[in-house]
């Protein structure tokens, strides 16, 4: 009978387990959704920098230069110097910036969520065995 109720209070404390764990899920998964919205936000942001600042230096006369190595203007040099003028821009390695740090955080939020989501199976299976054990002491 005392391993009864020992297995009623596990299974008890398995099933708040498990409902803070698909609380938890729930929090991270409306996580995701937001910083998926501002993802949106901050990369059609980053695109529009991109194009304005690559249409802006490539008047430049550095990317006119022709190649040191040819002697002749190329479409791969001007793209370089033009990439090395953009990434000296402000505003430019902002925008880039903010992208990679939202892409962090979309990265941390879907580990927390695989996190959740194994310790959530692992819970399953101890309540199962658990429901089981009960239900040879029941028998008995």
């Amino acid at each position: 009978m005392e391993m009864k109720q020992d297995l009623l209070e596990q299974a008890k404390g398995l099933m708040a387990l498990q409902e803070n764990l698909l609380d938890k899920l729930e929090k991270k998964r409306s996580d995701q959704l937001a910083v998926s919205r501002e993802a949106e936000t901050i990369k059609d942001n980053l695109l529009r920098v991109n194009r304005e600042k690559y249409q802006f230096y490539a008047m430049y006369p550095e990317a006119q230069e022709a190649d040191p190595t040819t002697g002749k203007k190329n479409k791969d040099w001007s793209q370089m110097n033009i990439e090395a003028l953009m990434s000296q821009d402000k505003e430019y390695v902002e925008a880039l910036g903010a992208a990679y740090e939202v892409e962090s955080r979309m990265a941390e939020i879907n580990n927390a969520i695989l996190d959740i989501g194994e310790r959530l199976t692992v819970t399953k299976g101890q309540v199962r065995l658990v429901a089981a054990m009960l239900g040879v002491l029941s028998n008995e």
